[in-house]
């Protein structure tokens, strides 16, 4: 009995695989038969291949896809394994198209996004060139006159830096033989004098100066010598300290005293370079750190730096009392 039963369990058993062996095979065979219809349905041509129009046709008349001549071409290379440029009927994967074309469409995205950010840097980049060349080329203020009297007080606003620096450069007589130094000296010597009987003009003088360039109906040129002058003159300040130690030359001996007579030299050509430029008309902006300080004062920013202005504090008297 029990190997009765045996036999007949291995039968059942054997008719369950035969059974799901046909109905596999079936199952294979209608998918094959929806394949082949649907190739039949894009290969119009009957070549039993299909190009990229067929694929395109195919996908708007079967499922109302709207496919570009790219896209189609981009979709042929996936389906093609073989290589052959066309899709052939073993190639052909209903299901797999469908996913094709989103990874296509996405990959399509995205290179559009990347396109536009890359416009928008361009446009951005440009923007930001003329914006420079414009803030190089122009100054703020209604009052642009570049007139021979706006000129000249652009010019006589550097009195102040440099007879703030005749000092630092008195040492000077000791390098220098006599004859040649009253010739060199002689030019300065009325401003030095004056320095000397009105202890307080140059203070005065600071204040005067700090007061008109921050009045905006001046013109914008003499606006901005002015700002530039008194950064120059703040420029000084440590060089005065440092010579202002009667200590240091007893210590060092003369070597204290170059630091000073640099920034003499300095103040003299920074002078002599805003005031050539000033008597042609045009703003000297070329001292480094000096006249970027110049162009801050007068509330100009440089494009690009817009975010950084909000955390810097606006000039005030302040400057003054450290003046003094």
């Amino acid at each position: 009995d029990v190997d009765a039963k045996v036999v007949a369990l291995k039968r059942e058993a054997d008719e369950l695989r035969a059974s799901a062996g046909a109905l596999e095979a079936e199952l294979s065979a209608m998918r094959f038969a929806e394949k082949m219809q649907c190739f039949r349905a894009f290969d119009r041509k009957g070549s039993n291949a299909l190009g990229a129009t067929e694929l395109r046709v195919g996908l708007k008349k079967m499922w109302g896809m709207e496919v570009s001549e790219n896209m189609a071409m981009r979709l042929l290379k996936l389906l093609d394994r073989n290589g052959s440029g066309e899709v052939e009927l073993e190639e052909f994967d209903v299901a797999a198209i469908e996913p094709a074309l989103e990874r296509l469409s996405e990959e399509v995205r995205a290179s559009k996004e990347a396109a536009r950010v890359e416009v928008i840097k361009r446009r951005g980049e440009f923007e930001l060139q003329r914006q420079l060349k414009e803030y190089k080329q122009t100054l703020p203020g209604e009052n642009q006159d570049t007139g021979i009297i706006t000129r000249l007080l652009s010019v006589a606003a550097y009195i102040l830096p440099l007879a703030d620096s005749l000092r630092l450069g008195l040492p000077l007589v000791f390098l220098i033989p006599p004859s040649l130094m009253a010739l060199v000296w002689l030019p300065f010597l009325p401003l030095y004098r004056a320095t000397l009987l009105f202890p307080f003009a140059a203070l005065v003088t600071f204040l005067a100066v700090q007061f008109l360039a921050g009045k905006d109906d001046v013109p914008a040129l003499l606006r901005f010598n002015l700002w530039q002058a008194i950064q120059l003159d703040l420029f000084l300040i440590v060089p005065h300290l440092l010579v202002s130690f009667e200590v240091i030359p007893e210590t060092v001996g003369f070597i204290a005293y170059v630091p000073g007579i640099l920034a003499f030299f300095y103040t003299l050509g920074c002078i002599a370079y805003s005031a050539s430029l000033s008597l042609c008309g045009t703003a000297p902006r070329g001292i480094p750190k000096i006249s970027q300080d110049a162009e801050k004062s007068m509330g100009m920013v440089l494009p690009g730096q817009e975010d950084d202005a909000s955390s810097q504090v606006p000039p005030s008297s302040g400057d003054s009392s450290s003046k003094a």
